[in-house]
């Protein structure tokens, strides 16, 4: 639910519309009622609104309004004058202060949950799935796979000669070429289609719905695409892959990638920078 909430209020612009609109229809029925019945709990919408999507500072300009809304619809512009009226609008100031704090107390706290919850499922290095979280996505794609009988392929990419790199312009060297076979991995594939770090310079792909014939045309010519990619910036390096198509339903992530990792040493054992391919 917050996330759609989210997605509809990116736009601050569209917040603060609805934040003034929502303000000025409460202020209109209120003008209406009787000063008996209370609509208090209303104008925590827009100050909700603004809060939400801009911070404190609007969020609290907004607060203040509202109780100024409601003090004069309440209590100045009414026959009489109730004596405890200043007493009443200082406190309803600071109540409607003290809950736009609080929601943006809340918001900076999901924001940064969510951050969290980012960082623990994604290599810090590269910016792609982390061994665990594509171990995951492995597990969910292989059961989905199973139950509609829908083929898939996994396959494991690592790099030839990476420790020269390493050797020669040190580990910074090494990790700009990690994050540049990314990128290359990444402008190769479909969108839909998924990356993993789960070693040092070995990398694990993941195409959903895809059958042999499908990962052998978007595959094979990726160690080439890397290899040429990685050529005029670091040392002579090529990608040595495996890739593994599945179609006998649901399958054990780990041995997936087991099998995969053998397919790949056999391109390293035989000359590397290409692919193997298989099918179970």
């Amino acid at each position: 639910m917050f996330n759609r909430v989210d997605a509809f209020l990116q736009n601050k612009r569209r917040a603060v519309a609805l934040a003034i609109g929502s303000l000025g229809v409460i202020a209109a029925v209120d003008a209406l009622l009787p000063r008996e019945m209370s609509l208090q709990v209303f104008y925590l919408v827009p100050i909700a609104l603004i809060s939400w999507t801009t911070g404190i500072a609007w969020g609290l300009i907004t607060a203040w309004a509202c109780a100024v809304t409601w003090f004069l619809e309440n209590e100045l512009f009414r026959d009489s004058l109730s004596p405890y009226a200043w007493w009443n609008g200082a406190t309803l100031t600071a109540f409607f202060g003290v809950m736009a704090w609080f929601l943006v107390i809340l918001q900076n706290l999901r924001i940064s949950m969510a951050y969290e919850r980012v960082l623990a499922q994604t290599d810090a290095l590269t910016g792609v799935a982390n061994r665990r979280h594509f171990l995951h996505l492995l597990e969910t794609e292989a059961k989905r796979s199973g139950r509609y009988e829908r083929p898939f392929t996994v396959a494991i990419l690592d790099l030839d000669d990476f420790k020269k790199v390493n050797d020669t312009q040190g580990h910074d060297g090494g990790d700009e070429a990690l994050r540049v076979t990314v990128n290359l991995i990444l402008g190769h594939l479909r969108e839909t289609d998924i990356v993993g770090r789960i070693g040092g310079d070995e990398f694990a792909i993941l195409l959903p719905e895809t059958g042999r014939e499908g990962a052998e045309a978007t595959l094979a010519k990726l160690p080439q695409v890397i290899a040429e990619g990685l050529h005029s910036r670091f040392a002579a390096m090529g990608a040595s892959m495996g890739s593994l198509t599945i179609t006998e339903g649901a399958v054990e992530p780990r041995e997936v990638l087991r099998l995969v990792d053998e397919l790949m040493y056999s391109i390293k054992k035989n000359g590397k920078n290409g692919v193997q391919f298989g099918q179970l």
